[in-house]
């Protein structure tokens, strides 16, 4: 399978991307090697499609790479490595973020095993703004498999973007402990608890509790689930400033 971008960066609300890791789907029952010129006149089967499709996506050539997957789907529906590969080069390359969740979503109902495919789709789901489903995504991840570092930072930056910061905490929290070394799942951690601290401690004026400035993402302002609970406790309403 393609090289997947797992990792996404909180960054002042916003996101990055970076760390390309995962596996290639080298090829249908074969292992990739280099070829000359690939004629389409040449390409017969399926393994020639998903085998050119390789080859162009190396070359750079996405949309070519998305053609020749597009065509061994066409002749074997079933090929989970075919449709990762399309999500892959949809999400990552091409910015169609839609089409990209529907290609992981096929692969993960073809395989429900397929983790890596369970990660693009939380990705692709989390372009689109739909962190809760993204998160439900990641989940399914740490279910197959408890200790992947990859889904569990990813689940810390989908709580974040939901001003969960407990849970991302948490999140940020396990892959430190899988990785002690890991400097970024630290400074992210750091980055919640301050982040919650904030919430938690927020400051009461007039009798109203005033929203921290990490509740804010622009001129909207989103209410966090221990804002309510201060709120619910306190039985103070909470006031934008």
């Amino acid at each position: 399978m393609i090289a997947l971008t797992s990792l996404l960066i909180p960054v002042c609300g916003q996101v990055d991307w970076n760390n390309r890791t995962g596996v290639f789907a080298i090829g249908v029952g074969g292992i990739l090697v280099e070829v000359d010129d690939t004629s389409d006149e040449d390409i017969r089967t399926t393994e020639d499609w998903f085998h050119a499709g390789n080859i162009y996506y190396f070359d750079g050539k996405y949309e070519e790479a998305l053609q020749c997957f597009d065509e061994a789907i066409k002749l074997d529906h079933n090929l989970t490595d075919a449709w990762y590969n399309r999500g892959v080069i949809l999400n990552d390359h091409l910015g169609r973020h839609y089409e990209a969740f529907m290609a992981f979503d096929e692969a993960t109902r073809l395989n429900r095993f397929n983790v890596d495919a369970w990660v693009g789709k939380g990705n692709a789901l989390y372009h689109l703004g739909k962190y809760n489903e993204a998160i439900s995504a990641y989940y399914q991840v740490t279910w197959l498999h408890p200790s992947h570092e990859h889904a569990l930072f990813n689940l810390g930056v989908a709580y974040y973007q939901l001003q969960k910061y407990r849970e991302s905490f948490e999140a940020f929290d396990k892959v430190v402990r899988l990785s002690p070394s890991r400097t970024d799942a630290r400074e992210y951690r750091e980055l919640a608890r301050q982040s919650y601290r904030e919430t938690v401690n927020a400051p009461i004026v007039g009798g109203y509790i005033i929203p921290p400035a990490s509740s804010y993402r622009g001129d909207k302002l989103y209410i966090s689930k221990d804002l309510i609970e201060q709120s619910a406790k306190t039985g103070m309403p909470i006031k934008a400033y």
